[in-house]
């Protein structure tokens, strides 16, 4: 670019005024639709994150004391990680257009996190008590 080509942006830079280029950009995000909330794409990832883990749990189950429980362990992380997702989605209001339905969403899924952690917390202590 040479000299005029930086100085023409200049001027335009300083004719535009502040937050200028945000604005464009947000009406532009807006005009595509891209921040309207998409219920079917959440009704299937909850729907199959809820399939998913009762899959594995079922599997987990009934294979018993066996080394491919730890298959299923890695199913059951995936599984987990995308229940935070969605928690974090309601938690910032994107799913659900009232403020009660996502703070319901989000307790759910944040009681089934707290639960699972406190069971895997107490066969921890279980297990370190009977090896004693």
């Amino acid at each position: 670019m040479g000299q005029g080509t930086n100085a023409a942006m200049n001027r335009a830079l300083l004719l535009e005024p502040a937050g200028s280029d945000y604005a464009r950009l947000s009406r532009r995000i807006r005009q595509a639709g891209l921040l309207e909330r998409r219920h079917g794409y959440y009704a299937l990832r909850i729907g199959a994150v809820a399939a998913v883990m009762a899959a594995a749990w079922t599997v987990f189950a009934l294979l018993g004391e066996s080394w491919w429980q730890l298959l299923v362990a890695v199913v059951l992380a995936g599984a987990f990680t995308q229940v935070g997702f969605l928690g974090h989605d309601a938690g910032h209001r994107q799913i659900f257009r009232s403020r009660r339905a996502n703070d319901g969403l989000s307790y759910c899924e944040t009681t089934v996190l707290r639960s699972y952690w406190q069971a895997l917390r107490y066969l921890h202590a279980v297990g370190a008590e009977a090896a004693a």
